[in-house]
């Protein structure tokens, strides 16, 4: 039980960085587009 929550909690870090740098990615293309 305890290895599944570490797996649960452990996937929601990974999705929360992988929004993070999705996230920075399109505010960056958007400064490019807007210049």
């Amino acid at each position: 039980l305890v290895l599944i929550l570490l797996v649960v909690l452990f996937r929601d870090q990974i999705t929360g960085i992988i929004n993070n740098v999705f996230q920075t990615i399109n505010d960056q293309v958007g400064s490019l587009n807007a210049s």
